[in-house]
């Protein structure tokens, strides 16, 4: 009796989800500005960076700055909070964004109005437990623009073109809801391509005959606006870059494998699948409640079909690049959820999540308040002027770290660039560089006499003294061969045909040159797989 009274109390829900809304804008207001968020705030040219004159430059900040990538909607939301508003306020629009994008969730998965409560509370801890690149995805100012925000924009699409309406359409609403699909298409093509892609399938083959004025002015929008994002010049150079300018059988096979062996922590289709699964074996649908489910949802597993197969296709490896794919996966799951179980199994479940995401924050905002605490000091010793700024990355456990980033990885490069939009975006000393405490110590205790060059234990790039030496063009990095004992079964297979595995000595010419206490230093990059094989890094000519 006190189960039901305790998960049919409307107070019992709003309660944990005023926690959860608390919690995450705490996250939020603890999570330093990262990466893009900097680069978004100026103009780059070769010889200078220059502050945007916000107001009267706004709608030309987009023109001349990002006009080559297009995602034009979730980049303008970056201007805006970049230049305008500020990160304060940036914090309440995601925190909201956040609760609405789950409450959107709750809606398109039960018409039961009396579930959509409990379904927020089971989205916001499925999305905060198991989506991958949750931190890039919905805490990073310009990841949750492109990510979070535009996901509220494709639910907000997706309820209008498959609602039923009764009413005539108007003919001068038409160019608005083509500009609606138009602009929804223009968001993130992780999304949209797989949006398009089902809307497509369903109106057009499956369901011609519900196609209607307003549909078709939606629907040619939303197909036009993901052409023309999937075929800027942007989007085509990361396309090629991701299958290494060669579109050679093996090289595109390569890539394809490296974007699947990276998808080991997409959580929500594995418990789509293994829920089907169980389903199945314990026959708890039929034949036809299973054909029913899919004919309704025909949109959604085709779009989610489709990411996939545009996430793999394009090589992309990293945790918020699947976020759509694990978004439109976590629709599924929380639809078949609300059809196939009872209610009372269902927000059991609901509340039960809830109360665990709560109960996180008492280990996330700690991690996360001394993260920014190290992010404040930094900014202090940038404001007073120092040359040499020097800060702690603060590393959580493997579940705390889901949700920050340290202050290294917030620069915007790791071969000192970042340093200088970040040093510039505060007004500190021109030429200023910000370096992690334990490579400060390094470089200030190395004796180059016994090595030939020193690792960052933070950002993994290397260093070389080349005091007295003039600027090298190029380094050459000389290789220890790789112990076939020491990879995994599927490394071993593929070690004869990749050339990381193979090659003793790699030459590069992305260099940073750093004067350190009167000494030269000359950086080099992380190679994730090369760094750790270094044995002599050679400089200039052979």
């Amino acid at each position: 009796m006190m189960k039901t009274r305790l998960t049919d109390n409307t107070f019992t829900f709003l309660t944990l989800l005023l926690l959860i809304a608390i919690g995450f804008f705490i996250v939020s207001h603890f999570t330093p500005l990262h990466t893009d968020d900097y680069n978004y705030h100026f103009i780059n040219s070769p010889e200078e960076i220059r502050n945007v004159n916000p107001w009267p430059g706004f709608m030309s900040f987009y023109t001349d700055n990002f006009a080559g990538v297009a995602r034009i909607v979730p980049h303008m939301f970056v201007a805006l909070f970049t230049d305008i508003t500020g990160k304060g306020t940036f914090n309440i629009f995601s925190t909201v964004g956040f609760i609405l994008l789950c409450y959107l969730l709750a809606a398109v998965a039960t018409p039961d109005k009396r579930l959509r409560l409990p379904v927020t509370l089971l989205a916001a801890a499925l999305i905060w437990f198991a989506i991958p690149g949750v931190f890039e995805a919905c805490l990073w100012m310009a990841g949750a623009c492109n990510y979070l925000f535009v996901a509220i924009i494709i639910l907000v699409f997706y309820r209008s073109i498959t609602s039923d309406t009764t009413c005539v359409t108007p003919l001068w609403s038409l160019p608005l809801w083509f500009a609606f699909g138009f602009l929804t298409g223009w968001t993130n093509e992780g999304f949209t391509t797989g949006l398009s892609a089902g809307c497509a399938l369903h109106f057009i083959v499956l369901q011609r005959d519900k196609l209607n004025a307003q549909r078709i002015a939606m629907l040619s929008g939303l197909l036009a606006g993901t052409m023309l994002i999937c075929l800027t010049p942007f989007n085509l150079y990361r396309f090629i870059i991701g299958h290494s300018g060669d579109f050679s059988l093996h090289s595109s096979l390569m890539s394809i494998f490296s974007s699947l062996s990276s998808m080991t922590n997409i959580r929500i289709a594995f418990l789509l699948v293994i829920m089907a699964v169980l389903l199945k074996v314990s026959r708890h649908v039929t034949k036809t409640e299973a054909r029913d489910f899919i004919k309704s949802h025909s949109i959604i597993i085709t779009a989610w079909v489709v990411s996939f197969a545009f996430i793999v296709m394009a090589g992309h490896t990293m945790g918020h690049s699947r976020f759509p794919t694990e978004f439109f996966a976590l629709i599924l799951l929380l639809s078949a959820t609300c059809r196939f179980f009872s209610s009372h199994a269902v927000k059991i479940s609901s509340l039960s999540c809830g109360l665990a995401m709560a109960i996180s924050f008492i280990a996330v905002i700690p991690h996360t308040k001394a993260n920014f605490a190290s992010f404040e000091d930094m900014r202090r010793q940038i404001i007073s002027g120092d040359t040499i700024i020097t800060s702690d990355n603060i590393y959580g456990n493997s579940y705390t770290s889901r949700y920050s980033s340290t202050i290294t990885k917030a620069m915007y490069s790791p071969l000192l660039y970042g340093s200088k939009y970040v040093v510039s975006y505060y007004g500190g000393t021109p030429g200023a560089i910000i370096l992690t405490r334990a490579i400060y110590s390094m470089l200030t205790n190395a004796d180059t006499t016994r090595t030939n060059h020193l690792i960052d234990p933070d950002t993994h790039s290397t260093w070389v003294d080349i005091t007295g030496r003039p600027i090298p063009a190029k380094a050459t990095l000389i290789l220890h061969p790789v112990n076939p004992d020491k990879l995994n079964f599927i490394e071993r297979i593929l070690m004869p045909y990749m050339d990381r595995y193979r090659m003793n000595s790699y030459e590069t010419s992305d260099l940073a040159i750093l004067e350190l206490d009167g000494r030269r230093w000359l950086v080099i990059k992380e190679y994730p797989f090369l760094t750790p094989r270094i044995k002599e890094v050679k400089i200039g000519p052979d």
